[in-house]
């Protein structure tokens, strides 16, 4: 038989056991939460920044600053994504034009790692409309054996999108890429047809 000594000291190793296993239970769990706090918190700062570049840019394509649209984008790609006259151009009235009365709302963001895709909705000119009639006017001058001067056709252009009424609004996914501390938006297809929209339908057509 167990003396009573030997009893007492089995059952305070069991209870310090206990207690011990009841301790790495509750500081795993506290861990745990911690960590899912912090990660929450992370993943908000992440969305903060992202967002901040989202509306930086396109705060700044709106006031035409270039200096500070080219700390998030390639702005002369986004140019040319309407028509290349325009970068040799250096009137800058008619990039004034495209992008004044462009308004945004940001819908979704996700992030993986070092990339992210925002869902933007974006309000501005009809670039269908523009495109359409810009296009008819060059055929028209061409039809009447007319030169056609770039300078010309750019003034006209930017005639044409003065007077342009309509709006449309577009939804697309805008993607971004980490490059050291700086997020960075990619200038691709979705983002011109964001920019300039109804440009995709002119562009089917012409393809």
């Amino acid at each position: 038989m167990k003396g009573n000594h030997s009893l007492e000291k089995e059952f305070n190793f069991v209870s310090v056991l206990k207690i011990i296993i009841v301790l790495a239970i509750i500081g795993a769990i506290i861990f745990g939460i911690v960590m899912l706090v912090m990660n929450h918190i992370s993943k908000a700062k992440i969305e903060e920044d992202i967002s901040k570049v989202i509306d930086s840019s396109f705060t700044a394509l709106k006031n035409l600053d270039k200096e500070n649209v080219n700390k998030y984008l390639d702005y002369d790609k986004l140019i040319s994504g309407l028509d290349e006259m325009l970068i040799k151009e250096e009137d800058t009235n008619i990039e004034k034009e495209l992008f004044k009365d462009i308004t945004w709302s940001i819908e979704n963001i996700e992030i993986n790692n070092d990339e992210a895709t925002v869902i933007v909705e974006l309000t501005n000119k009809s670039f269908k409309n523009i495109l359409t009639k810009w296009m008819k006017d060059l055929i028209a001058d061409v039809n009447n054996g007319n030169q056609i001067l770039e300078e010309g056709a750019i003034n006209n252009l930017e005639e044409i999108i003065k007077k342009e009424e309509d709006n449309k609004v577009e939804l697309k996914k805008v993607k971004l890429k980490k490059y050291e501390d700086t997020w960075k938006i990619e200038v691709n297809d979705d983002f011109i047809d964001l920019v300039y929209p109804g440009i995709d339908s002119v562009t089917e057509i012409l393809n």
